[in-house]
């Protein structure tokens, strides 16, 4: 696995461990569970190219998306976040 392999697996697992956090926070006894679940089939932000089969990946800044959800979840602001 080469290192730039690496640091995608790596953004990935972090994004999505703050979006398993958020759910655990909602205290939604269903969502975490089926969340661990679809795990596996989830690539976060990896697209298919349709005509080579490659994968190229779009992170185009997840610590500023995060902050951004973050802060508007803060605030209570759920449009914010996303989250609507």
């Amino acid at each position: 696995m080469g290192v730039a392999h690496r640091s995608v697996v790596m953004i990935c697992e972090a994004d999505f461990d703050l979006h398993y956090a958020i759910v655990e926070a909602s205290l939604n006894k269903r969502f975490p569970r089926f969340l661990s679940l679809i795990r596996r089939g989830l690539v976060s932000r990896v697209t298919i190219e349709a005509r080579s089969g490659t994968r190229r990946v779009y992170v185009p800044d997840p610590v500023k998306e995060q902050n951004r959800i973050i802060e508007a979840t803060l605030l209570g602001d759920p449009d914010a976040a996303g989250m609507r």
